[in-house]
């Protein structure tokens, strides 16, 4: 059984809205499952309507052609349209749950690098210094320098 997809004027026809409205959500990318036919026409199928939050009103489902409508009326039955609706919803709970594992292998990943760094900044104070370091001696005087024009010598008389 296939699924029903319809034209933007069938499926504004469908949910009783206008189809410049329905133009206007498939650019703002409410319809993600929509797509052109090769003839350039937009189909938007039935479960991105619902997933949308627009649902087939009563008469709309007569106006429609055999084959569709009864698509549309088994899918359109309120029990069948809460069940889509909870399916909708797990599937969002399931697209969060996807995106905390996601963050929390992200932070597992940084903490074992960061485990990592500090276990060889340990070895390496472990091992202590490679070199000794040069021990701290007392700064030496030093004679001041010689004049070096004759000016200075002659004040001086070295």
């Amino acid at each position: 059984m296939s699924r029903p997809v319809f034209t933007l004027t069938e499926a504004a026809a469908l949910v009783s809205t206008s189809r410049s409205t329905l133009r206007r959500r498939l650019d703002q990318g409410d319809f993600p499952d929509a797509y052109r036919d090769p003839k350039g026409v937009w189909k938007i199928p039935l479960t991105s309507l619902l997933a949308a939050g627009l649902h087939p009103v009563q008469g709309a489902v007569q106006n429609l052609s055999t084959d569709t409508a009864q698509h549309v009326h088994d899918i359109a039955q309120p029990e069948q349209v809460g069940l889509k609706n909870r399916v909708i919803e797990l599937e969002n709970a399931l697209s969060i749950e996807r995106a905390h594992r996601t963050a929390a292998e992200q932070v597992a990943a940084a903490e074992r690098h960061r485990a990592q760094t500090a276990e060889m900044a340990l070895r390496m104070l472990e091992q202590g210094p490679s070199a000794p370091a040069p021990a701290f001696s007392a700064p030496v005087a030093t004679p001041p320098p010689e004049p070096r024009s004759g000016f200075w010598r002659r004040i001086f008389k070295t």
